[in-house]
């Protein structure tokens, strides 16, 4: 396959196969790094194949997915990488349809997305199945165990409790520290306490986490690997061609590279009516969770994500925008979206963009005609 050699070239494919499975593996074995190595498989490694499948070639694409799959049976058992691969391969699979079909890049975006929602739904429905329908009490429970023989237990629950995450009843809030020698320790009662207040903590948190995950990610995800591997891809075969001619001494042509027709993304922008309809589905998603109703709460943070994510792509765009005009620098061209995007002002920067069009890409209301 033209779109997918096995190896883009030497130096690509032995780079992309060491980056997309070395740390991984690497983590899954490493005591106290699995919760990292699970952690990149679930947020960046989808994105992360996407991208090398067309800046490195099929063979690293396919050594990380083998390598996630792998890091997950290390840590999990066959459990484990039975659910990668369910959330993994389809990703995979739809990227590369889009590829080769040349399907148009909204149309790519639209089909990634959906395919995120059905992967990671899917393996919720799967964890529900495992879990004799109590995913959320079990992931409780599984924290809790874990925590029992860490000797910086204790340490971590009157973080916890200092910092108002966890609660102790009034009646005992004098004696949560006992006095030894050398110091003061938790007491019995108090730490006891302290492990049901936070394993309700961790069952709240799981419970806002899938939802939110589901709209974010999938959305976030879907554009995101789409766009990033065009983007990396383009310019690794420009630079190969680039140093082809170099070689060969040849003209340098124009790479037959499957761009799906992404437009430059600071033009990317929401038309006013669909800009509408996700601001009133962020307002009505905020006021659904505080509504104490769970599945009504749910719906809440399924809207907002999804709303969010939107508006963060947006932000993203307008960014770039005012980079360009400004002349900005590539390295803080990808800097400044990041830390926007770790301090969630990218979707703020979004929605000012969206009520101001101070990029000026949408046309100006006409004024209605009088009869």
């Amino acid at each position: 396959m033209k779109d997918f050699p096995l190896f883009r070239s030497g130096e690509a494919g032995a780079a992309g196969t060491l980056l997309m499975a070395g740390p991984l593996l690497l983590f899954a074995v490493t005591p106290g790094m699995q919760p990292l190595a699970i952690v990149l498989i679930l947020m960046a490694l989808p994105m992360g194949l996407c991208v090398s499948g067309l800046a490195c070639g099929g063979g690293p694409m396919a050594a990380g997915l083998l390598g996630g799959i792998g890091a997950l049976y290390l840590i999990t058992g066959l459990d484990g990488a039975l659910l990668g691969a369910v959330y993994l391969l389809p990703i995979v699979i739809a990227f590369l349809v889009c590829i080769l079909r040349r399907i148009p890049f909204w149309k790519s975006c639209a089909v990634m997305i959906g395919v995120h929602v059905a992967s990671i739904t899917g393996c919720y429905l799967i964890l529900q199945q495992m879990a004799g329908g109590q995913l959320f009490e079990v992931a409780g429970d599984l924290v809790l165990g874990a925590l029992e023989g860490w000797e910086g237990t204790d340490s971590l629950l009157y973080s916890f409790y200092q910092y108002g995450l966890i609660q102790v009843p009034d009646a005992m809030k004098d004696t949560v520290l006992v006095p030894v020698m050398g110091g003061n320790v938790l007491s019995d009662a108090a730490r006891a306490d302290m492990l049901l207040s936070l394993r309700a903590l961790i069952n709240n948190l799981v419970t806002t986490f899938v939802p939110s995950f589901l709209a974010g990610q999938s959305i976030l995800g879907g554009v995101g690997s789409v766009f990033l591997s065009i983007r990396f891809g383009d310019a690794a075969a420009k630079g190969r061609d680039y140093k082809q001619v170099l070689d060969d001494k040849k003209e340098l042509q124009a790479p037959d590279f499957p761009d799906l027709g992404m437009p430059p993304i600071h033009l990317w922008h929401l038309p006013r009516g669909m800009g509408w309809k996700v601001g009133v589905a962020l307002i009505v998603g905020t006021l659904l969770q505080s509504s104490g109703s769970v599945p009504l709460a749910i719906a809440g943070v399924l809207l907002n994500g999804g709303a969010t994510a939107i508006f963060t792509l947006q932000g993203v765009a307008m960014i770039n925008f005012m980079q360009k005009m400004k002349g900005t620098r590539l390295g803080w061209r990808i800097a400044i979206p990041l830390i926007l995007y770790m301090t969630s002002m990218l979707s703020i920067v979004g929605i000012f963009d969206q009520l101001n069009n101070f990029r000026g890409l949408r046309k100006p209301r006409q004024p209605k005609e009088e009869p």
